[in-house]
């Protein structure tokens, strides 16, 4: 996938340019393939100043309700960051970006057949993007919690909780706890629900997703784990069951710019 360097600028209210160089595709995603980007949000805080003018008036105004400031600066990078990335497909400055949102809450964008999703944890981002089908990623810190097996038991389908139930190791539960929840969560953010949808109802556990009890859903999902920072499980849901390309690419930073690591597609 060729890349080239692009200058996103944009002039805020003050009248005062500010740039994000960002390393992205050459513009065209074709139909059967699939944009990852993820990235640590800590080195990108010396963008603030540049990514905030960037945001609509409602997430200025959710950014400021947050009771913490690193919360507050990680929700404005990561909305930022995802305006920015969007505006590079549609060849629209990022400020002009226009967003819809689901039922639970889904943003989306109106009139076009560029799909997207986001996630983020502990501090790590990630941007899934796509032309013409639902889609949905998860991002999760593979960390020690409470109970495990419990919550596996109580939230996954048969299949998925008899892997989780299997570790012999405490390392090897927490690997496939998580490596099982991000794609249980990238389903139901496919679907635009969220947690208001069963978790217990469907089985992640092969590579496509079925209901608990072994069939097939009504429409086909294909299943994908991401490779992204030590420590961390990601995951994608993507509708349909037709061959994809999916290419994994770290934003990495460099000053004051925004730089794309090669893509690796995924194995």
């Amino acid at each position: 996938m060729g890349t080239c360097e692009i200058n996103a600028q944009e002039k805020p209210a003050g009248g005062h340019t500010t740039s994000c160089a960002l390393c992205v595709p050459t513009g065209r995603l074709r139909p059967e393939e699939v944009h990852v980007w993820w990235s640590p949000l800590a080195p990108l805080l010396k963008q603030r100043r540049l990514l905030e003018p960037y945001l609509s008036a409602d997430e200025a105004a959710r950014q400021a309700r947050f009771r913490f400031p690193r919360d507050g600066d990680h929700y404005l990078l990561r909305r930022g960051l995802l305006r920015v990335l969007l505006g590079r497909y549609l060849h629209t400055p990022p400020a002009d970006v226009r967003l819809t949102y689901g039922a639970h809450g889904k943003p989306m964008l109106a009139q076009s057949d560029l799909c997207f999703n986001m996630s983020e944890s502990r501090g790590c981002a990630i941007y899934a993007i796509t032309r013409g089908r639902s889609i949905g990623v998860d991002i999760e810190q593979i960390r020690d919690a409470p109970a495990l097996d419990q919550l596996a038991r109580q939230h996954f389908a048969d299949a998925e909780y008899a892997l989780v139930h299997a570790c012999s190791k405490h390392a090897e539960l927490r690997h496939t706890f998580f490596w099982c929840w991000t794609r249980k969560e990238a389903f139901v953010k496919a679907l635009g629900e969220g947690l208001h949808h069963p978790l217990e109802t469907f089985d992640t556990s092969a590579h496509y997703v079925r209901s608990a009890r072994g069939d097939m859903t009504s429409v086909a999902w294909s299943l994908h784990n991401v490779p992204t920072a030590p420590g961390f499980a990601a995951a994608l849901a993507i509708e349909g069951n037709h061959p994809l390309r999916v290419q994994v690419r770290r934003l990495a930073y460099d000053d004051e710019r925004l730089t794309g690591k090669e893509p690796s597609p995924e194995a």
